[in-house]
């Protein structure tokens, strides 16, 4: 298993938000599987799927590789307070977090990837 820590967000005290990556890989070949759970930060039930998920692919016992993010939305997520769900919108912009979306493909140069192996990409 790997795991990889991707920094989205920092506070003013200096704590940051991560977005973790964990990445199984078999020696088997098998298909790629990909899996998130919690895009809306209100929305929890996924990460207990997730949970059995990663107890499973600790095991070994699979094929393929398999790259899971259990908080896909950790900003969200962190927003909640007590049983109310403020993961949804900013309180300080009213930004609603499930509905903004970057869109970074006017940015990247898709040409100077066409046709590049994953490890050149990364």
């Amino acid at each position: 298993m790997k795991l990889k820590k991707i920094p989205l967000h920092s506070y003013p005290n200096g704590d940051s938000v991560h977005l973790r990556v964990y990445e199984f890989d078999s020696k088997e070949p098998g298909p790629t599987v990909y899996i998130q759970a919690n895009v809306h930060g209100s929305e929890l039930q996924g990460n207990a799927v997730i949970y059995h998920v990663l107890e499973h692919l600790k095991q070994g016992d699979f094929k393929g590789r398999w790259i899971i993010v259990p908080q896909a939305n950790p900003v969200g997520i962190n927003s909640k307070s007590i049983h109310f769900t403020n993961g949804r919108v900013s309180q300080i912009s009213g930004e609603n977090f499930n509905r903004t979306y970057s869109d970074l493909s006017q940015n990247i140069p898709f040409s100077k990837f066409k046709g590049q192996n994953d490890e050149w990409i990364r």
